[in-house]
């Protein structure tokens, strides 16, 4: 299954959970001058057998495939591919303090 941004806005935002997203390819999403254009995660995610590509996060935005703030995502068996940003195209983390460490398990970052 494709859960796609149609280039226009950002594909998903997770704020609480646990949130288990499973099986899905992630794609096109925007982040205009702003953090997470696939993902967006502030809260307690799982992202299991899936793709994250295509997204892009724009101006001084970070993480184009997924950005973690003070949150630490479970990724298995994933792969993140040709998302774009001014840091962290793949992948990036933030929010200081309590930080983010993201537990990679077997997701290349291509």
């Amino acid at each position: 299954i494709t859960v796609s941004g149609d280039n226009a806005v950002r594909v998903f935002k997770v704020s609480g959970g646990p949130v288990t997203l499973d099986g899905l390819t992630i794609a096109h999403g925007s982040a205009d001058n702003g953090n997470g254009a696939g993902i967006y995660n502030s809260g307690v995610l799982t992202l299991t057998n899936s793709t994250v590509c295509s997204n892009v996060a724009t101006g001084n935005g970070s993480g184009g495939g997924m950005y973690n703030y003070r949150a630490s995502p479970t990724l298995t068996n994933g792969t993140f591919r040709e998302n774009r940003a001014y840091a962290g195209g793949a992948l990036d983390n933030g929010g200081g303090g309590g930080g983010s460490s993201p537990r990679p398990a077997d997701a290349p970052f291509p």
